[in-house]
């Protein structure tokens, strides 16, 4: 057809198409990929591992062949290649590694030996709270509850023998406040006291 390129066919790519179709597909958000799609995703692949490679080549001053050190280094160091990071950390030797495992074996002794540590992971952080004087805000809460409900009680029943005592205290005592309205009750213009 005039005017519309065609696709190229896979004979121009280095990576096999079904391998990358294989790993998108994988992916827990992508269910399939037409083909278009795969020799897209394909191409994009390959641009990117030729300009890794490179920068990795130019970064180890034209070294004949890339080593692993050669390429994270440029990772680490290449801003374009930053998301590359977590995949290509910086390789660490055998010494270094045992050497970081004793310091924190060591740390976590330190641990160990102290008696309080043993004491504060064997309690729960209720018993903690306790220890401290902090009690669980739920359970405050609950006795403050009770506690009210108790004291209503027994303000009930002083208040109804105080009724009995002063029935004519009664006419003699003083007028109700004034009620206000709430904002969503009020008219245009009228105020919040009734009168």
């Amino acid at each position: 057809m005039p005017g519309r390129k065609s696709v190229k066919t896979e004979g121009d790519l280095e990576l096999p198409v079904a391998r990358i179709k294989a790993i998108v597909t994988n992916q827990p958000d992508v269910n399939t990929i037409n083909d278009q799609g795969a020799y897209v995703m394909t191409k994009a692949v390959e641009m990117l591992v030729a300009d890794l490679a490179k920068a990795a080549h130019d970064g180890a001053k034209n070294k004949k062949i890339l080593e692993y050190e050669d390429i994270a280094k440029c990772v680490n160091d290449t801003e374009r290649f930053e998301f590359l990071r977590l995949f290509m950390p910086y390789q660490v030797t055998v010494e270094e590694a045992r050497a970081a495992m004793a310091e924190r074996a060591k740390e976590l002794e330190k641990f160990q030996d102290d008696p309080l540590m043993h004491i504060y992971a064997a309690t729960t952080d209720d018993e903690v709270k306790k220890l401290l004087g902090e009690e669980d805000e739920e359970s405050e809460e609950d006795e403050d509850e009770d506690e009210d409900e108790e004291e209503g009680e027994d303000e009930d029943e002083i208040e109804d023998e105080d009724e009995e005592e002063n029935e004519p205290e009664d006419e003699q005592s003083e007028p109700e406040p004034k009620k206000l309205k709430k904002e969503e009750d009020l008219d245009d213009g009228e105020c919040s006291e009734e009168y």
